[in-house]
């Protein structure tokens, strides 16, 4: 009989044998910097009323920073929404529309009554009396159709309103000052009180979860090794021992120095802790990308009890 637990654990033994690389494919001097630097500007025209944060803060994406003078911006809220309150209520009312239906069922049946008796007794009723009653239940067709378009359009303001109102709210949102990123808040650049126009920057906030380190690669190197290959940063520090910071190169520079031939080339990494600052440098060790390895091919020897042509 074929031992196959053997075979088996052979096949995995091959397939797990080659250990990772750890050894770098090259260690450059980098620089850490900034990856996203945001000055946050006034959505509109108005008085800087209050700062809600200060230098140093750590902020979090969709944060309050501060707002703008949006009294004015409270009161036309509060009238759009008044207005589209009532004409959501007029829409949906149903009182006028419903009398005017039941008037246009009467008044057909007494035309249609009046007009059953002219035709069995014809001097029981006058032609004139006939006509009157028809024209009474054709207004009150139309009055239905009038107050069923009336409804309509009643139906089409309150969307206008709806539209009006969302318009309100955001004129009311655009007097706040967000944070557009996880970050520091790392400057003023306004004082409460003052006057700012639209555009202008207010507050300046940066990203320090993810930073980037910036080095320069010899041309020669393989570069298509460098694609998204994996780095390390080493930073040391002077009240504790070297920190290693991981992550990838995310961009390289297609253009070379014809100086001294070097490339520039960009790493994102996970600022872990926020220990890092921009403006520190390191060793940026590059490795990399290790190919998946193919499963090599098992060639099953015969054993004793398998007889040829079998």
């Amino acid at each position: 009989m074929t031992d196959w637990s053997g075979i088996l654990g052979w096949l995995v033994t091959v397939t797990l044998a080659a250990p990772p690389a750890t050894e770098p494919q090259l260690t450059v001097d980098g620089l850490v910097r900034l990856v996203e630097v945001v000055d946050v500007p006034a959505r509109r025209d108005g008085r800087l009323e209050k700062f809600t944060v200060k230098e140093g803060a750590y902020v979090h994406k969709g944060d309050a920073l501060g707002r703008l003078d949006d009294a004015e911006a409270q009161f036309a809220l509060k009238r759009v929404e008044v207005e589209h309150q009532l004409a959501v209520e007029k829409a949906n009312s149903e009182i006028t529309l419903k009398s005017a239906r039941l008037i246009e069922e009467v008044s057909r049946n007494e035309f249609q009554r009046a007009r059953q008796v002219k035709q069995s007794s014809p001097s029981s009723i006058s032609t004139s009396e006939v006509d009157r009653l028809k024209l009474d239940a054709e207004k009150a067709t139309n009055e239905v159709a009038r107050l069923t378009e009336e409804k309509r359009f009643a139906l089409l303001t309150s969307q206008i309103k709806a539209f009006e109102l969302e318009s309100s709210r955001l004129a009311l949102e655009e007097r706040q000052l967000v944070s557009p990123l996880d970050g520091i808040v790392v400057a003023l650049h306004r004082r409460e009180g003052e006057w700012v126009h639209v555009g202008e920057k207010v507050i300046r906030v940066v990203r320090i979860d993810r930073l980037r380190v910036e080095a320069f690669i010899n041309l020669q190197t393989g570069l298509t090794q460098l694609e998204n290959a994996p780095v390390v940063l080493e930073v040391g520090f002077p009240d504790a021992p070297v920190q290693e910071f991981a992550g990838e190169i995310v961009f390289l520079n297609p253009e070379a120095d014809p100086v001294n031939g070097q490339i520039r080339v960009w790493a994102e990494i996970e600022n872990r802790d926020r220990m890092l600052r921009p403006g520190q440098r390191g060793r940026l060790k590059v490795f990399s990308k290790k190919p998946a390895q193919p499963i090599p091919a098992v060639t099953i020897p015969p054993t004793s009890d398998t007889k040829p042509g079998k």
